[in-house]
């Protein structure tokens, strides 16, 4: 990503190999690069317009998204409560960019960042063009940003029951299930379970909500048919646990106990000493 050149050549050689996407760091100022208002990144979209691929951005905390630490002392569970924020400041930053407005077709993904906050953050932002559009200079072409939400951003959960619950608000036909192994936020390998009587209530929101959240739209979004390799009935989940009945799913991460010195409530101070003092920004890297 430091060299837009090096970046849109990546990009096309790896759509030519089956690449279904790709991936940049929700604040790219965290790594030294310039911020995603800045048109440096134009050569970047303009080479995924061209492919017809989505953005997908993995949200993290830290800096600039107001999941920072407020303090050493601070425990470790507040910034896990407020982890979405870092979701909620990465849509804002480029709903309000001239990204979305600019390419037709580009779809962003904000992958691991909950849904719940969606039908917020869209009446926030439609309030903000209505009460401070006139001196803020914004242009929506006659739309709302929540209509140009809708049409360009993909939302991704792995858990959220009040963010299935208002669907309507955020839009069926952008929302998704994710999952992953092996951090502690994962509902795997029991996930058909904790959706169907959690998210799903037990089948009663009915087949066409369960066939977009799990796997229509995100099959729509990333251009893929796995069905062309696999039929369906055989990818559901009782099939698929059958063919898969040796695999051992136990999990190896001890249990999900704290380390054996945290004899007291985790603080932000004891995750910071797993790892490095300091993270030098990517061209400081690339100069040393």
């Amino acid at each position: 990503l430091w060299d837009m050149k090096e970046a849109v050549a990546e990009i096309k050689r790896t759509v030519a190999k089956g690449a279904k996407t790709v991936s940049i760091p929700s604040i790219p100022l965290q790594f030294g690069l310039p911020s995603v208002q800045d048109p440096y990144w134009k050569p970047l979209l303009d080479a995924i317009a061209d492919e017809g691929i989505p953005l997908s951005i993995h949200v993290t905390g830290g800096a600039r998204t107001g999941t920072e630490h407020m303090a050493m002392d601070s425990p470790i569970d507040a910034f896990l409560t407020k982890a979405g924020m870092c979701a909620m400041a990465t849509a804002a930053e480029w709903l309000w960019s001239p990204w979305p407005r600019m390419y037709k077709n580009l779809k962003i993904v904000m992958s691991e960042g909950g849904i719940g906050w969606v039908p917020y953050i869209l009446e926030r932002a439609d309030l903000v063009q209505k009460n401070h559009g006139p001196w803020t200079r914004q242009k929506w072409g006659g739309k709302r940003p929540s209509e140009v939400f809708r049409e360009h951003f993909v939302s991704c959960f792995i858990q959220d029951e009040f963010g299935v619950k208002n669907r309507d608000a955020i839009g069926l036909d952008i929302i998704t299930f994710e999952n992953d192994y092996p951090h502690a936020d994962i509902t795997w390998p029991n996930s058909p379970e904790q959706l169907w009587g959690g998210e799903f209530e037990n089948g009663k929101v009915g087949k066409e909500v369960i066939d977009a959240i799990t796997h229509k739209n995100a099959l729509r979004v990333y251009n893929f048919d796995p069905f062309s390799k696999i039929p369906q009935e055989k990818c559901t989940v009782g099939a698929l646990r059958v063919e898969g009945k040796n695999v051992d799913m136990t999990p190896i991460s001890g249990g999900g106990k704290p380390p054996a010195e945290h004899d007291h409530i985790v603080t932000a101070q004891d995750i910071l000493k797993l790892f490095p003092q300091s993270v030098a920004p990517v061209k400081e890297v690339l100069n040393s």
